[in-house]
């Protein structure tokens, strides 16, 4: 049995059998199988296939008998094998083969379930002419069987029982047409100008292959042509520590493929909307010098002598060092062991239309300076989460309702900071906890704070607020509720409690229902106050509240002062004022300066609002024109103002200012 690539039909030279082929005149039986693709139509195949068949037989076996007698009309009957679905799609075929192989066509019986075969022949005699070639059109789905599984063994052993029922009893050899990728690239992989390949070859190949893949680690690169060169399966990945940027993972392509390098690298060159590889394209993958790793002068560093992931760090007198490979300082993974606040968090949150569970943090310093600073890589929360709330208090994280994939969220999540992992196990089952007890409804676009205080037995007091928001259907939500636990100041928040206890309860409504407001609690402890936001799909407010906590009471004060702008945010700074930072509008994108950052003291004799003054003598605006939708948080420990994410121009950024 030999193997030949189905474009062979379309050469002009037809490939020897090579060693083989004397071995396979003295056969009295040859079977020739010509692999096509899956997606190639049999019917053009069936086009002059008596005289196609004729062809490659000739330059196979030039000759078929010791006299050298003319080979042209070896060509015998012609076979037709489908499956019994398959019936009612192959008349256009069976047209064909009866004006290729004659006007007779039989039904044949081969004992094999869900199988149909049909034979043409000239003649109503069909023992009447012994030896000869048969040619045989299988029709059969086998694109969905690779290699090394055994749905393709099986196919391979029906069709050696299909063959040998329908060639054995006239002495006859065969070409097979058969459709399957697999073999297909195997073969054309396999095969050269001269040879074709023989049934032991492809199996010792087939065999061998997947011995090699099981090793494979990459399925993806392993089932492509060319994979076995792939840069990604011949070297580990290894990464160089840069300053300022941390442990970033060295491009294998740009180091190992001298003639195309990285072309994503060259594709984000030629096109500035293509993302650039964020890989390292200036050390050696070998060494970690300033060359690439094809051409590293290093001998003793070549391919095969070490395959481990390291990091290279450059020394203090500038020579170049290698360490071990640790995921998570790799990955910037924050521990509860490395974590300390000051710090921004950044939790869930959508992205081009995709709520995320992702979260980290960025930890703070006293410098003038964040350069040095990185995004931590924090757990995931258990729901991804979009439009939700989140405060912290004590050292402990709150992430409460949002928008989910499904649907409003009513599930209050918890992450603490307070407790170092004493183990290894400990630090990797550090994870978000969801509590027990839950909101009052499922709802997005609200806003929380938190109000910690000092009781008079030595215990500390906190609060949890979730204010307002939108529920289902057009109307926003006046809901109000309060979360309240105790903790000894000497002591730790009891978790457990926590989680499995505490119970959340009703509070006193707003005045005004209203969405995509802000929230802030005085400086004090003792009020809270909701600026702006939407009452429905389409109307808007402009007024603010004050919430008192110990009598439970709402009551309207002032409205804001920005004409075209409802949205904003507010940080308490003082005792008695607020900082107001409105968003831009969809009318104020044309405008060539950022809105007025107002200044808003509550109960004042003399301005309610008003501009801030920088050292320069301007009023404080935005540091961004066109900015929208980005939240405001005040570090008490750094006495700083941060400005986080949001839209510029409908776009969506992640800037910290």
């Amino acid at each position: 049995m030999f193997f030949l690539p189905g474009e062979v039909i379309h050469s002009r030279e037809i490939p020897s059998t090579s060693s083989s082929s004397n071995e396979a005149k003295h056969q009295q039986q040859n079977i020739i199988i010509l692999c096509h693709k899956d997606k190639t139509s049999f019917y053009k195949s069936t086009r002059k296939s008596n005289r196609t068949a004729s062809r490659v037989w000739s330059g196979l076996f030039p000759t078929t008998d010791d006299t050298g007698s003319d080979s042209q009309n070896i060509i015998c009957d012609g076979y037709h094998v489908s499956t019994d679905s398959q019936q009612n799609d192959t008349a256009a075929i069976h047209k064909r083969l009866t004006t290729e192989f004659g006007k007779y066509s039989t039904a044949i019986d081969v004992n094999i379930p869900n199988i149909s075969v049909t034979k043409y022949s000239s003649s109503e005699d069909t023992n009447k002419r012994r030896g000869g070639v048969d040619v045989i059109f299988f029709e059969l789905d086998t694109s969905n069987t690779n290699v090394d599984n055994d749905s393709t063994k099986d196919n391979f052993k029906m069709i050696q029982n299909v063959v040998s029922k329908l060639i054995k009893q006239d002495d006859r050899s065969a070409i097979i047409h058969l459709k399957c990728d697999t073999i297909h690239r195997i073969i054309s992989t396999m095969s050269s100008k001269s040879n074709c390949i023989s049934s032991v070859e492809l199996e010792q190949y087939i065999l061998d292959e997947s011995k090699s893949s099981a090793d494979t680690p990459i399925r993806r690169l392993r089932d492509k042509k060319g994979a076995a060169n792939c840069p990604l399966t011949l070297h580990p990945p290894r990464y160089v520590e840069k300053e300022n940027k941390g442990v970033i993972e060295i491009c294998r392509f740009h180091n190992y493929d001298a003639e195309r390098g990285c072309l994503r690298m060259k594709r984000s060159k030629r096109n500035a909307d293509v993302k650039e590889c964020e890989m390292d394209h200036e050390h050696c993958h070998r060494c970690g010098g300033s060359h690439r790793a094809y051409e590293c002068p290093d001998i003793s560093l070549q391919q095969g002598t070490n395959q481990s992931s390291v990091v290279f760090r450059s020394t203090l007198d500038g020579c170049i060092i290698s360490v071990p490979f640790d995921k998570d300082k790799a990955n910037n993974t924050a521990t509860r062991e490395t974590t300390s606040l000051p710090a921004l968090l950044v939790l869930g949150g959508r992205m081009r239309g995709r709520t995320l569970a992702t979260c980290e943090m960025l930890p703070l310093s006293t410098s003038t300076s964040n350069d040095k600073n990185q995004w931590l890589s924090l757990p995931n929360l258990q729901e991804h989460r979009g439009s939700h709330a989140a405060c912290s208090a004590a050292g402990v994280v709150f992430v409460m309702g949002g928008g989910t994939s499904d649907g409003n969220s009513d599930t209050v999540e918890v992450l603490d900071f307070t407790k170092s992992t004493s183990s290894e196990t400990e630090a990797k089952e550090w994870r978000w906890n969801t509590m027990t007890s839950k909101l009052s409804s499922s709802r997005h676009a609200f806003g929380s704070v938190s109000c910690m205080k000092e009781t008079c037995n030595d215990m500390t007091s906190v609060s949890l607020y979730a204010v307002g928001g939108w529920q289902y259907g057009s109307l926003s939500c006046e809901r109000m509720e309060r979360l309240t636990f105790e903790y000894p100041i000497s002591e730790n928040i009891d978790m457990d409690w926590l989680y499995n206890q505490a119970q959340w309860e009703l509070c006193a409504p707003l005045i005004l229902p209203r969405r995509l407001h802000s929230v802030a609690a005085s400086k004090d402890g003792s009020s809270i106050y909701v600026f702006g936001g939407f009452i429905d799909e389409r109307r808007t407010t402009s007024s603010i509240e004050r919430y008192d906590i110990d009598t439970d009471t709402w009551s309207a004060l002032d409205e804001l002062p920005f004409e075209n702008c409802p949205l904003v945010q507010a940080v308490a700074i003082d005792e008695s004022s607020f900082f107001v930072f409105p968003y831009s509008t969809e009318q104020s994108t044309e405008c060539s300066e950022a809105p007025v950052v107002m200044r808003y003291t509550p109960g004042s004799d003399a301005e309610l609002f008003s501009p801030i003054s920088i050292p320069s003598g301007d009023e404080l605006r935005l540091p961004i024109t066109c900015w929208h939708s980005f939240t405001a948080t005040l570090s008490t420990t750094l006495n700083r103002l941060y400005l986080i994410g949001g839209t510029i121009r409908k776009v969506r950024v992640c800037i910290v200012l």
